[in-house]
């Protein structure tokens, strides 16, 4: 049986010549289901927020049935905001990261996005730390 609601954390690491991405998935009772992360050449912090974002959609897409509804959390307030489409992406190097995104995100019948701070994301920030310092 599939789970109708997930909880996604998303957070990125960035190092000087690598990136960590990391996701936290928690069913609809917060009971955390699954963690993955990876890590991907070195990119700026927005970058790697969206590059954390797509990782996680994809891995939200492997589950069957796909969930109802998706609750996106991130500690970047860039990210949340465009995909909230609250503020406009002006910048060309987000432009392609930001319609990968939304692509993956329309698959789902819903999908919200919340900004937390970075003391609600701790988990997600050390999966994405593991990716890089292993």
């Amino acid at each position: 049986m599939g789970h109708t609601i997930l909880a996604v954390y998303t957070d990125a690491s960035v190092q000087p010549h690598t990136t960590g991405l990391g996701v936290a998935i928690k069913d609809e009772h917060g009971k955390l289901i699954a963690w993955r992360n990876k890590s991907a050449p070195a990119m700026t912090c927005n970058q790697a927020e969206y590059a954390a974002l797509i990782f996680a959609l994809e891995q939200v897409l492997t589950y069957q049935p796909l969930p109802r509804e998706v609750r996106v959390f991130s500690d970047s307030r860039v990210v949340v905001e465009q995909m909230s489409g609250w503020i406009r992406v002006n910048s060309l190097a987000l432009k392609e990261l930001h319609r990968r995104a939304r692509v993956l995100a329309e698959r789902f019948e819903q999908v919200t996005f919340t900004h937390i701070p970075r003391e609600r994301n701790q988990l997600a920030d050390a999966i994405a730390d593991e990716a890089i310092n292993g």
